[in-house]
């Protein structure tokens, strides 16, 4: 029996010794095996293609409360932020091809929102004083292309025919999706010109369908899951001066990150309506339920061009604007578009010169993604920007629209938005059982199994010891009888 429980004892620390090494990577292999988008049959391609995850889309206009100050007494621009105007945001993955041979799989992104007013500060029929964004932009093309005389005239001709207004006001339902008729457009379609049948800042867009994504679906390596191999065809962009800021190979769309990888420094996201890459910085953990998730913000400098060099490659012109804003006049149809931070938190002083009413706030206005460090889910997001225009003077003959600027450009904010999205509480369950504890199944099944085989060694040792120590009887001596003599004693008595 001693001798058994010695071999018992060894057969459990060797299997202790397995638990421990192998448990914790079979874990790992099953979810990822589970995590492979090589087939539409999986749950994570389920949930992946119609994620489980509510998305509101918050927008916050910013309203000119001075529009006859501005044009007719040379007032500062004041603003009056308004909102937000919610709309809950859905994001499908459609016209989906799988290629486990190449290991990619392609798709394109529907999106739709829904306006909630519960949710808003605000109706939709609200009015909101606005730049004219048509005129702006169309003189702004004009003189990018040298100023044509004849299209000078001709602009000249429509704004006084028209009567066309510099600042202009509609409601938030046609400066969204439903859109307004301009004169211009319809000018411009009238000469067979491919523009918009209205304008709206998401005019088109509800129900619409991006280019074709290409991304890596994990069935080679999952230390590319997820990331970016094409977009529409093109396996990096046209636009910018570097080939750094054109690759978006080193990024992904945001909703794959790899799993069981050790914490990046920063995560790349390809942001197709900017036709650019954001890079977001680590930042710390922040707890949500009970998981433990890593924080990634866009950093104070990420539309900086002096503290971040790197940025330079994105500016359009040989010279680039004052930091705390991003031009993507490329992404928009040669306007004069710009991103920044909401209300121009972190930007040069320069752009609050003419401009009143704003309030930065880093609690308020920060961009940020919450990950998940074992799957690499986005618990939670919250991607806040800015779109901003640049109002040029216009030079136009006996045209007065502009004479109020002090300077020949104002960078004027019109409207903010968060898009906000959490998993939900039973997402936070699972997360919570494959990040803590799931990963000690196999230090717990290795305890077990070297807490029986230590028993089972001391069983062994004592058993050991107490036989080695037992006492033995002596054998009796027998007397011999014949060695002995009987001797008389005298007793003495008084």
């Amino acid at each position: 029996m001693k001798n058994f429980s010695l071999v018992l004892a060894v057969i459990f620390f060797f299997i202790s010794l397995i638990a421990y090494c192998k448990i914790d990577s079979q874990f790992i292999n099953f979810i990822q095996s589970n995590l492979v988008l090589d087939s539409e049959n999986k749950e994570s391609f389920k949930g992946w293609s119609n994620p489980p995850v509510d998305i509101y889309f918050r927008v916050y206009f910013f309203n000119i409360t001075n529009p006859d100050g501005v044009l007719e007494r040379n007032e500062t621009f004041k603003l009056q932020q308004t909102g937000p105007y919610t709309y809950k945001e859905s994001r499908v993955k459609v016209n989906i091809t799988i290629d486990n041979e190449e290991g990619t799989i392609k798709y394109q992104e529907k999106k739709s929102w829904q306006f909630i007013p519960e949710k808003s500060e605000g109706l939709l029929s609200d009015i909101i004083y606005h730049l004219n964004i048509p005129l702006i932009s169309e003189y702004n093309e004009i003189m990018r292309l040298g100023g044509d005389e004849m299209m000078v005239e001709y602009l000249a001709g429509m704004i006084k025919m028209e009567n066309i207004q510099l600042i202009l006001n509609n409601t938030v339902n046609s400066l969204m999706f439903e859109g307004y008729p301009d004169r211009l457009l319809e000018s411009a379609a009238e000469m067979g010109m491919q523009v918009p049948e209205k304008f709206g800042f998401f005019f088109e867009r509800n129900n619409s369908v991006s280019k074709e994504f290409k991304i890596k679906n994990g069935v080679h390596d999952f230390v590319t899951y997820g990331r970016m191999v094409s977009y529409g065809d093109e396996t990096e962009l046209k636009y910018w001066k570097k080939d750094s800021c054109n690759r978006i190979d080193q990024s992904t769309p945001g909703d794959l990150n790899p799993p069981f990888q050790p914490i990046p420094s920063t995560i790349k996201l390809f942001v197709h309506d900017l036709c650019r890459t954001l890079s977001l910085r680590f930042n710390g953990t922040v707890k949500h339920e009970k998981i433990v998730t890593n924080r990634y913000i866009l950093p104070n400098y990420a539309f900086n061009y002096e503290v971040d060099p790197e940025n330079q490659c994105y500016c359009l012109n040989d010279e680039c604007p004052e930091s705390g804003i991003f031009e993507n006049s490329v992404c928009t149809h040669n306007s004069t578009a710009s991103i920044s931070f909401p209300h121009f938190m972190y930007a040069h002083h320069k752009y609050n010169k003419h401009i009143k009413g704003l309030e930065p706030n880093q609690d308020l206005h920060s961009f940020y993604l919450d990950v998940d460090p074992t799957l690499g889910v986005v618990v939670r997001a919250s991607a806040k920007l800015q779109i901003n225009f640049k109002l040029m003077k216009i030079h136009l003959p006996d045209i007065n629209l502009t004479n109020f600027m002090p300077e020949e450009e104002i960078v004027v904010p019109t409207f903010w938005f968060s898009a906000d999205a959490e998993v939900p509480s039973d997402l936070y369950v699972a997360l919570h059982v494959v990040q803590n504890i799931l990963p000690r199944l196999g230090i717990t099944v290795a305890s077990i199994f070297l807490f029986v085989s230590l028993i089972l060694t001391f069983y062994y040792i004592i058993t050991k010891l107490h036989i080695s120590h037992k006492v033995t009887p002596k054998p009796e001596k027998k007397i011999n009888r014949q060695n002995y003599t009987i001797v008389e004693t005298t007793s003495f008595t008084n």
